[in-house]
Formats: structure tokens, C-alpha cells, sequence
């Protein structure tokens, strides 16, 4: 099993690639999330953690720029990503498309 996981947002500006400070998207392992409606939330992120929904989550990198420039890319460990997809699932966030393992993960809403 892999000790990591990458968690994708999509959380700078589509103008000029620099970080907005909120996000309404979101991807992980071929897994498309969305926030309830497409609403934008606050989102916070540091050296080494990442806040979303009034909660810290601890990462251990960070890639800018992934994909095209609105999306940046937080390294954690496995553990710490299962907290962070429950938290966002428990806030409304919607699995859009992907895998059918992980959609089947999502609707069932185990905690994690």
C-alpha cells in the first residue's frame, strides 16, 4: 500500500495563475469533487498544512501549478487524505466523476 497520497485544488486565480485563497473543485486518483453548487470556500494554505471548512490538515508538499496554472497539488499521508475527503464529503463536497471504488467509498459515507 502507498504511504502518500496527493489531493488536488483547484485554488488560484484562472487570470494569472496565483493563489485566490478559495477553492470549489477539487481531484484525487482520477476522482473529480465538487463543492455544494460550485460555491467557493475560504482555503488556506502553508508550509506545512492545509485549512478548508475551519479544519487544519497537515501536508508534506506542495506542487504548484499542476495540471495548468489554477490548480495546485498538497502531498500528505494516506491517513491524513482519508480525513480530509471525509471532511470534505461531510461538508457537501459531490464525487462528479472517476473510479467506481472510490464513488462507491463516497456515497456509502464511511467515516474515515
Amino acid at each position: 500500500m502507498k504511504k502518500y497520497a496527493t489531493i488536488h485544488f483547484a485554488c488560484n486565480d484562472g487570470d494569472d495563475g496565483s493563489f485566490a485563497g478559495k477553492v470549489s473543485a477539487a481531484a484525487y486518483a482520477e476522482n473529480d469533487l465538487e463543492a455544494p453548487g460550485m460555491a467557493e470556500f475560504k482555503f488556506t494554505a502553508g508550509d506545512d498544512f492545509i485549512r478548508i471548512h475551519r479544519r487544519t490538515f497537515k501536508i508534506i508538499g506542495t506542487s504548484f501549478w499542476v495540471g495548468n496554472w489554477c490548480w495546485n497539488a498538497y502531498r500528505m499521508t494516506r491517513g491524513e487524505a482519508k480525513k480530509l475527503l471525509a471532511h470534505l464529503r461531510r461538508n457537501g463536497w459531490q464525487h462528479t466523476g472517476g473510479r467506481v471504488h472510490f464513488g462507491n467509498w463516497w456515497d456509502k459515507g464511511s467515516a474515515a
